[in-house]
């Protein structure tokens, strides 16, 4: 696990981390609980159960695309370069 990063905004805590795999997260869901998280936004692919993440308290509940996954997206989805590309949004 590589070492994370507190942010801290007025009232807002954001806790800045590598994307976990299943064979790791308890230590990532351990540091999630020692910093009070409450919910994560995941900015790639899977690579871990959510199920697992949301056994331990935590909401797991938006998954963004962007990046080299968006071109990828965009060039599924449309011939045309100038498509805009918005977030997915995976419940």
């Amino acid at each position: 696990m590589s070492k994370t990063s507190l942010i801290e905004v007025k009232s807002l805590r954001f806790l800045i981390m590598d994307a976990p795999k299943d064979t790791n997260l308890h230590m990532y869901l351990k540091e999630c609980k020692k910093n009070n998280v409450t919910h994560i936004v995941r900015i790639s692919e899977p690579s871990y159960s959510k199920d697992e993440v949301e056994k331990a308290g935590i909401c797991l509940n938006v998954s963004l695309v962007w990046g080299f996954f968006q071109q990828e997206t965009r060039q599924k989805e449309s011939s045309d370069p100038l498509t805009p590309i918005s977030p997915l949004h995976i419940l």
